[in-house]
């Protein structure tokens, strides 16, 4: 039944494919929760253990991450969106599948339910032995209504169930097999069946009368449960897995002689007869060229050489070959520019036939139909023409692609891998940071850091965000294109390169190999730096090389954009955020023990990013990790992590300690002062410098870890912590001083002055244990298009004992950070984006439009960078909705406003930012 419905799903996904009219909502599939629900136009959600998101060609673009644990439940949302039923949650998806809303239902989540979503009511049936439990909720989680009903037969986990409603808020709950029951909006039983063995599924038609699947019939019932009519389709199916109504016609899936077809009929029976849809696997290649052809009988697919990379891309049919009028139709997806295609067939004697050519790749998409003279036996090509490019990816060797690398230079090793991994031996799935180097071995010994990651936390319309990664990861390799699609992830393109400053005296095999590949294809298209030797704006390896400001450089590119990782990291919705990354080496006698971590981020999203922070998260364990103390110091800019007594297993005596320091914090717009960018003064910026670090004790609170593999809870813990919060909320109180502080254990653990881990007095954290730590700066500002570029810096120092090893890291960190200040051998000088001239002065406009109804927008001017509040107040003066909007950069703001929750009338809107107020009127009218 398994193998049925994963045939169900695919094959669902090409019906919809073949004719965009058709619309599909909430179909099940036997004994299991899984469903489809219409998104758009264009798309349609299929769920399972996880819920798949398939374009009206077919094609699986993208997954969304909920609750895996279980399978989910889906729905169409009245907004076009999707509505996603968890354990003890309810999530609400808008239409660009971005979470904006829970809904919690407090209850222990049972395997024996059933839910319906409809018209703002969730009714939701919960099966207890031979009782069955009714609830209505609305969208806030509030209980409605709630009774009970007797029913004569145990519902069992593997029972199929089903809850759909009319217009008139009516509801059918059906159990396969077993009874159907129809209840009024008041939840009061109207009809029953508790015998009807021979339901299979249940639907609703034009939103009017409801239908019942029996065997190979289809029953009418009206809205008093009476039946009324019959549809028994013209031809049938050995078995039927399941089948949905949607405007006039009902569409099936089944089973005939083994063989899996999807066909679509109206009420009366009569219609097309069932299509065969033959299955086939969702195909990307180097160029992400894909397509299928198909009449009313076969399906074709496009094929490549085994490793997918060929000039030569081969449309063969599944069953049956081609025939003269058939239609083919390809589409394709690239950024090279300049390519002509041509489609041909070969005849048996090897003789090549044009259908078409010199068809401009910018067109993306063409369909012909096949000539008269192709025979059944005939080939039939689609083929690249010359690219004028010296560098073609047909030629790239995808057997040398890696996702994982390291760094292994100024005596640190240091794995990291293209998902966002930091810090983590793939080898042996533990330790991944090594030092000193030379007299490292893989089996953990010198080990400094279990894993670590960059975080980036963001507000988008006030809903708060956190992409990132530290157990998890919450990227996946790849950027998105100027359309704002990601790239495929699984593409050999995508891998981490690795290039050396002096590759002609290398001596070490590996290093030769990783120095050559990494010279030939090095992936300026994907924002790589390099020396044009010869100025001519292309990359030759024969002439031109990598930037490297050291001996090493490791280069990749990854983004936030796929759902599945997204939400399986601290439960936030994906967003389009790329991130180019880079690490690398100073090769400078006082940067020994030193190595760097430059992140470029690019918001890619249509939504501005604000009260937005840069994070970096690490999990360090120095040699033995149940025996170290974390702290941080703000003046310098980092965090770092110790041993707690003077002797390691690893280390022996004297142990190091590790550091992270924020080297080029983001940047903020400025009417003054100065910002360092890779080591170059730029005027009218100002960098932020780091605003809070905070040391994770596993589940000790007020600093406690956040759960991992889900609950959107997480990502505001882990945000509090970005701001400098406690995991609830709450201000952190030094408590030698009583003071707020962003910088707990901010002291000096060698002089013993100051609040530091292990302070005598406080009675928490006496004692050294496996700790966390996190820093972050902000807030700031990301408009849609904006690059912030952040460089952070880790390293290594030992002193003549565990204390003192803290001091000599400080005293590196200074050096370090003269350094930065000083040189501009970063990687590579970034120009700052052009800023128009600040506003003379704060401004408040009239919204518009007023009157509204319940959407407008309110326009302000801010001539300095800082903070917003924007207020809202009812005739009588009573605040119905405030507003904090942080680390906003100088120049024209939007703040959009929906008043669907209240009332017509005159409201007032009240802008406070610094010493400037002003407040306006508007209207309301509904």
């Amino acid at each position: 039944m398994r193998l049925v419905t994963i045939l169900f799903i695919l094959l669902s996904g090409l019906l919809f494919a073949q004719d965009e009219t058709y619309e599909f909502v909430n179909t099940g599939c036997n004994e299991t929760f899984m469903g489809m629900s219409r998104i758009s136009d264009d798309y349609i959600a299929i769920s399972g253990e996880e819920i798949s998101i398939y374009n009206k060609y077919g094609f699986e673009i993208s997954k969304l991450y909920c609750d895996t644990s279980l399978p989910l439940e889906i729905f169409p949302s009245d907004n076009g969106g999707l509505v996603v039923a968890g354990t003890q949650e309810i999530y609400w998806y808008n239409m660009n599948l971005e979470l904006d809303s829970l809904c919690p239902i407090n209850l222990t989540f049972p395997f024996q339910r059933a839910i319906g979503i409809k018209n703002g009511i969730i009714n939701y049936f919960v099966f207890r032995n031979l009782e069955m439990v009714k609830y209505q909720y609305d969208f806030n989680g509030n209980i409605l209504k709630y009774d009970s009903l007797v029913i004569s037969q145990k519902i069992s986990r593997g029972d199929k169930r089903r809850v759909v409603s009319d217009k008139h808020g009516n509801v059918l709950l059906g159990i396969s097999k077993k009874a159907w029951y129809l209840f009024n909006p008041d939840f009061q039983l109207i009809a029953k069946d508790e015998s009807a063995t021979d339901l299979i599924d249940i639907s609703v038609l034009d939103d009017e009368s409801f239908i019942l699947l029996k065997k190979h019939n289809l029953s009418v019932l009206n809205s008093n449960g009476d039946q009324v009519s019959d549809i028994v389709p013209q031809k049938t199916f050995n078995q039927i897995v399941s089948f949905d109504c949607y405007n006039d016609k009902i569409a099936l899936c089944g089973i005939i002689d083994s063989v899996s077809y999807v066909g679509v009929i109206d009420v009366n029976g009569d219609g097309e007869f069932y299509k065969k849809r033959a299955i086939y696997t969702d195909l990307y290649f180097d160029e992400f060229i894909y397509g299928y052809a198909f009449n009313n009988s076969n399906e074709y697919i496009l094929k490549t050489d085994q490793k997918g990379y060929s000039k030569f891309i081969q449309l063969e049919p599944i069953s049956e070959e081609l025939y003269p009028g058939d239609s083919l139709y390809i589409k394709w997806d690239t950024n090279i520019e300049n390519r002509m295609v041509k489609v041909f067939f070969i005849d048996e004697d090897g003789n090549e036939h044009p259908i078409a050519k010199n068809i401009n790749i910018a067109d993306k998409s063409v369909k012909w139909v096949l000539p008269d003279d192709i025979e059944v036996n005939n080939t039939l090509y689609i083929e690249l023409e010359d690219n004028p490019l010296k560098f073609d990816y047909h030629f790239f060797d995808i057997s040398y692609y890696k996702n994982v690398n390291y760094i292994n230079a100024n005596e640190i090793k240091m794995w990291v891998g293209n998902n966002g991994m930091g810090s983590r031996n793939p080898l042996n799935n533990a330790d991944g940071f090594f030092w000193p180097e030379s007299e490292v071995q893989d089996n953990g010994s010198h080990s400094v850091i279990f894993a670590d990651g960059p975080l980036i936390g963001y507000k988008t319309n006030d809903f708060i965000k956190l992409q990132g990664s530290t157990y998890n990861c919450g990227f996946v390799p790849g950027n998105i294109d100027s359309n704002g699609v990601p790239t495929n992830k699984d593409y050999k393109k995508f891998g981490i390169y690795k290039a050396f400053g002096n590759h002609n005296i290398l001596t070490e095999e590996k290093d030769k190999t990783d120095a050559e590949y990494a010279q030939k294809f090095w992936p300026i298209d994907q924002g790589a730096p390099w020396k044009d030797l010869n100025d001519n704006g292309i990359y030759e390896p024969e002439i031109d090389e990598p930037d490297i400001p050291g001996k090493q450089l490791l280069f990749w590119v990854n983004n936030t954009a796929d759902s599945l990782t997204s939400n399986s990291f601290y439960g936030s919705p994906p967003d389009n955020l790329e991130i180019h990354n880079y690490v690398f080496d100073i090769d400078e006698p006082e940067l020994k023990d030193v190595v760097f971590k430059r992140y470029k981020i690019i918001n890619k999203t249509e939504s501005m990013l604000e009260d937005a922070y840069f994070g970096y998260w690490s999990d360090p364990g120095i040699g033995n990790s149940d025996d170290d103390y974390c702290g941080c110091d703000s003046s310098l800019g980092m965090m770092y992590s110790f041993n707690g007594d003077n002797d390691d297993y690893s280390y022996g005596e004297n142990p190091p300690a590790v550091g992270y320091q924020l080297v080029q914090g983001p940047i903020l717009t400025s009417n003054g002062g100065n910002a360092i960018v890779n080591g170059v003064e730029k005027p009218g910026y100002e960098n932020l410098p780091l605003t809070s670090a905070i040391m994770i004790f596993k589940s000790y609170p007020p600093f406690m870890d956040a759960d991992m593999g889900g609950p959107y809870s997480s990502t505001l813990h882990m945000y509090n912590f970005m701001q400098g919060l406690q995991s609830d909320g709450a201000e952190i109180i030094n408590p030698l001083t009583g003071a707020v502080t962003t910088f707990p254990f901010n002291g000096d653990p060698e002089t013993k002055t100051g609040w530091y881990n292990g302070h005598p007095t406080y009675s928490i954290y006496k004692r050294p244990a496996d700790s966390r730590m996190q820093f972050a700066s902000g807030p700031f500002t990301m408009e849609p298009g904006d690059t912030q570029d952040v460089v952070i810096a880790i390293m290594m120092a030992r002193g003549e004992n565990n204390l003192n090893s803290v001091t000599k890291l400080k005293e590196l960190a200074a050096t370090v950070k003269s350094y930065y200040e000083n040189n501009s051998t970063f990687v590579e000088e970034q120009k700052a984006v052009p800023q128009p001239e600040p506003p003379m002065g704060f401004s408040l406009y009239q919204n518009y439009p007023n009157p509204f109804n319940p959407k407008t927008t309110i326009e302000f001017d801010l001539p300095e960078a800082g903070n917003v509040r924007i207020a809202i107040y009812d005739i009588l003066g009573r605040e119905v909705q405030n507003v904090v909007k942080r680390g906003l950069n100088y120049g024209k703001h939007y703040f959009n406003f929906n008043a669907s929750g209240l009332a017509s009338g005159v409201y007032f809107y009240r802008l406070e930012a610094g010493s400037f107020t002003k407040i306006k009127k508007m209207v309301l009218v509904k």
